[in-house]
Formats: structure tokens, sequence, C-alpha cells
């Protein structure tokens, strides 16, 4: 036994004497958002493995030395120049904190950890003015705000306790603080002061619902070095619903999306579609969910490329059993970008990052085995056996996902392009599974109807932003019809790993009212593309059944969804 101890204590010791190594993608990013622009000033995050030892240390607050556990960070300018010491707010091994001192100038940096004297090889950080990133819940970057009252009682979906703090939803009108970090240089917060309110100095904004909100206060939090608070009072048409989007900018860039809960006045739990109030209350008190979601898409895509206007149509049955928390149970049962529960309103959302950040911005969920495949059969003798990752076209474990891609237009025949046979026309499809090692068997039924027919795309070559914009088509019956557009332009990155900073619109409406005018309001708040930019404008037709599954260790799951999602898209397109 005295040997094993004594074998421990040495493995133990080589690892911490190990040369600490930076990750070579974004090693050093924004303390609450992940951005991987940092602003003078503000908490940041570093991510590697040996960069520490394997026990936690916090530093207190306000005195954060620059030398935390044997860890310390420094920024040297990549122009030359004298180094920057970090101050440190924590370490672990594989993780660790510390403030960017406000004297950093805007520009690149190579950073260094050093631990037990040994220094790791330099990691790119670019450091720019402000680049505000707001707190989550569950500190991903997305989903619940860790928002408060002005009291410190958390938003959340149903009122109640969370620990030592109370919790409840919000209401219109009602003043929330937005926790974070990045708004700029505070000199006087480096060592635990503040220098007051940085409203007109960052030019800070807010955005509830794609709606300017009424920022009361943005600065330092005195006695926390970097820490940042916006309060911002909702507007009295603030959406009641559990996932409404906030926003913020300074300087004229835009932090991550997070969402708060909104009830009317005296409502004790916020409104959902796809949640009952004690499963929002079970949420709120850090609770999870274990949900089965599945989407049958179909999306027609008008492509120009080279002179050549290409169509391809895509199909795929996609979707899971998982278990959700507060962090990522936004993303479940919807299958617009942004969340809209309103008819005929839009939300509009900035986003900068690469096309995976854009695209898969909450933070996954714990995926169960339901089976090694699951059985789509429907319409027209279909019968498709769905493969659960990873496979070679399918790397997430426990995701099962079955996609084909069909273009049409091309001068010569290119194997695996063209041909094929569409699998997903109106009518009942049914999804089932024989089970696995977490979800017994199941069966669901979906009627999917018949698609929707933009009658003007080809007329919209070009997007006005100063006027409304009219939409025509047919079918699609009285199912929820979403219009989303987006436009961007290359703001970093490499060209195989292109950085973007892209705005989103989202409007809801009824597919049997055959007509929608996006608001000039609302484009005018996408950027006009340029010759690196990117384009386009969709129609996405979308319904659900409801449905459930058993556990095969005990009890049922708590909610599951099949979807549909049919529609037609057009890229890319000139906003002007």
């Amino acid at each position: 036994m005295k040997k094993l101890i004594g074998l421990a204590v040495l493995l133990g010791a080589a690892s911490a004497w190990a040369q600490p190594v930076l990750r070579a993608t974004d090693p050093v990013v924004n303390g609450a958002s992940y951005s991987n622009q940092l602003a003078p000033g503000s908490v940041f995050v570093a991510f590697g493995t040996n960069l520490a030892g394997s026990a936690i240390s916090v530093a207190p607050a306000p005195s954060y030395p620059t030398t935390l556990a044997g860890v310390s960070v420094k920024f040297t300018p990549a122009a030359g120049g004298a180094a920057i010491d970090a101050r440190m707010v924590y370490t672990t091994q594989n993780q660790i904190s510390g403030v960017l001192p406000s004297s950093a100038a805007a520009g690149s940096y190579n950073v260094t950890v050093t631990y037990n004297s040994q220094t790791s090889a330099p990691g790119k950080a670019t450091v720019v003015a402000r680049n505000y990133g707001i707190v989550s819940a569950d500190s991903s970057g997305a989903g619940q705000a860790q928002a408060t009252t002005p009291g410190y009682a958390l938003n959340r979906f149903a009122k109640g306790t969370l620990g030592t703090y109370q919790t409840t939803p919000a209401s219109p009108g009602d003043t929330l603080v937005f926790w974070g970090t990045g708004l700029g240089a505070d000199p006087a917060s480096d060592t635990g002061g503040s220098g007051g309110d940085q409203r007109a100095a960052a030019d800070v904004h807010a955005l509830v619902s794609g709606k300017e909100a009424v920022v009361l206060y943005a600065g330092r939090s005195s006695g926390y070095p970097g820490l940042d608070q916006v309060n911002v009072t909702l507007p009295a048409d603030t959406p009641l619903d559990c996932f409404v989007a906030v926003q913020l900018k300074a300087g004229g860039v835009s932090s991550n999306t997070v969402t708060v809960a909104v009830a009317s006045p005296g409502q004790d739990v916020c409104q959902s579609g796809n949640f009952t109030a004690a499963q929002l209350r079970s949420l709120s008190s850090g609770g999870t969910l274990t949900l089965g979601s599945f989407t049958l898409s179909k999306s027609a895509t008008s492509m120009s490329a080279m002179g050549l206007t290409l169509d391809q149509s895509t199909e795929a049955i996609t979707g899971d059993f998982a278990k959700y928390g507060l962090g990522n149970v936004s993303s479940y049962g919807s299958t617009a970008n942004v969340s809209v529960n309103t008819v005929g309103s839009c939300t509009v959302v900035r986003v900068t990052g690469t096309t995976d950040a854009i695209l898969y911005s909450a933070p996954p969920a714990t995926l169960l085995d339901a089976g090694a495949s699951l059985r789509l059969a429907g319409p027209n003798n279909v019968n498709i056996s769905i493969p659960r990752g990873p496979t070679t076209t399918n790397t997430t474990k426990n995701y099962y996902s079955y996609t084909q891609s069909v273009i049409s237009g091309l001068p010569i025949s290119i194997p695996g392009l063209g041909g094929g046979t569409s699998f997903i026309s109106a009518g009942t499809f049914t999804l089932s599974g024989t089970g696995g090692a977490d979800v017994g068997s199941f069966s669901t039924s979906l009627d999917v109807p018949q698609p929707v027919v933009w009658t003007n795309r080809d007329s919209i070559t070009t997007v006005p932003r100063g006027q409304n914009l009219n939409i025509t088509w047919t079918g699609g019956g009285s199912n929820d019809l979403y219009i989303v557009g987006a436009s961007g332009n290359q703001a970093g990155g490499t060209q195989t790993n292109p950085v973007y900073d892209m705005t989103t619109f989202v409007c809801l409406t009824k597919a049997n009212l055959l007509n929608f005018s996006v608001p000039s309001a609302v484009l005018s708040q996408l950027p006009a593309t340029s010759g690196n930019g990117v384009g386009l404008l969709a129609l996405q037709l979308n319904g659900k059944a409801t449905f459930t599954a058993p556990l095969t260790a005990g009890g049922n799951i708590d909610s599951g969804v099949f979807l549909f999602s049919t529609g037609a898209s057009k890229v890319p397109l000139t906003y002007q």
C-alpha cells in the first residue's frame, strides 16, 4: 500500500511539473461570452493542459495577485514592447482566469502561462477597445442570463429559491442587472474601485427581443476588478415568454445573446409552449429535464455561383434524447434561430464568430442511448434507418441523423451530386425505435402538410434595407411560418475558418396569411453586404407533435417533440 501511495505522489509531482500548454485555437477568451477578443480591464479565461495544479485556487477580491498558486500570465505585444502581468482570479489544472489590466492597448499579443517556473509556448490574443460579454446562468455564454433584480433575486422561470438566492421571472417595465465583463478600460477598477457610469463613454445600448431598451447604468461593480454591470429596464411591450432574447452593445460591438424569463405582473411562472409549470420550477431550482427532440426537415435553396443558378434540395431526419438544464433548454423544440412566439413579431440578433459558433451557440446537452438506430416510415413506401453517431458522417455520440442532398443545374455530372429520390412529401411520418441502454421502445407520428411555395423568390435579387420587404407564398395550411434573413461580413479569421460579424432577423407569421411585410425598422439593423459578405433570406414552415418514451431506469422522459421544418431559401443575397 505504501508503494502505491508513493507512486501516486510521484505521478502527481510529475504532472505538476509538466510544461503548461495553451490550446491551439482561441487559447485566451472573454470570461463571460468566450469571444476571442478581449477588452482592457476585462476578465479572461485561458484553456490548455497543465496550466496549474489539480487543486482549485481562488484569489480574494479585490486584491488579485500577479501570481496565484505558482501560476502567472503575461501579455506581450506582438509588435514589441514590455510584457503586461495579468491579475490572477483563479487557477485549475486546465483552465485559469485573470484580469487584463486597463493599461493594455489594442492590438495583437503573445500570451504565456508560467507554472512552477515552466513557461508555455505563446498563444495568440487580440485586444480591442470594448467587447462586452454577458454572464450566463451556467457559465457557458449562452442560454439563460445570470441577471438579477436590483435586490439580487435571480431571474429564472419561476419564483422560488436556489441556494441562498430568491428566484423570480421579470415583468415588462422591470429593471434587470446584467453581469459581465468587457466594457473597456477603467484604471480605478484594477485595484477594486470604479470609474462610475460608462454609458456615454462606452456608447452602451440594450436590445430586448430586438427592440431598444433603456439602459440606466453601465460600469464596473466596485470591489470586483473586471466585473461590469448593466442595468436595463425591460420595455412595456416585452414578450411574455421564458426565452426573451437580450443583447448588449458597447462601442458598437455586440455581446453574446442570452435570454431572460418574462411573465405578466403577479405571475409566479413564465409562459412556455414546451414545458409545464412544474418543469419550469424544477429548472429554476437547478434541476434537469430528460427530453426527446427530432426534426424532419426539407429545404430548397437557390444558389448563384460562377454564373450558374443551382438548386439544392436537402432533406434530413435528425435528433436525440438528452438531459437539459437551464443553459441549453432554450434550444429544445425550436427550429428557428431566435426565439419568437408572437405572430407578426420580429427579433433581431447580432453574432460574431466562426460558422460553428454562429450556428451552434447553445451548450451541448448530455445525449442518451436509444439504440443503434431509429426508423422513419412515411408516404410512398419511405422506410429509412437512421444511424446513431459516431459514424463517418455523424461524429456526436448518441445523435441520430440521416441526410440527403441533391444539386441540380450543374453543367456536368459529378458523382454523389444529382439524382436521388425525395423522401419527404405531404403525409404522415412515423418515427420509432426498439430501445437502447437509456431509452426504451417508442413510436410517434407527425403529419406533414403541403409545402410552402415562395412565389416572389426569383424577383428578390437585392434587399433595400430602408424600405419594407414584401414576401408572398402559397400553401402551408395554418402552420407557423418563420421568415429568416441574415447579412454579415468577414471580420477576421482565416480563409478556411473565417470569423463573421452576422446580424439575423426572425419574423413569425401564419402560412394561411399568404404574405408578410418585413419592416424597414428590422431590415435597417442588418449591415450592408460588402465584397466578402454573405446574405440570405428564407421561409421556414414549422409544426410539431408531442410524444413520450420510457426510460430504462424507470419512468418516462419529461417531454418529446417530433417536428417538421420545410421551406425555401435564397443565397447569396445582397443587402444594400
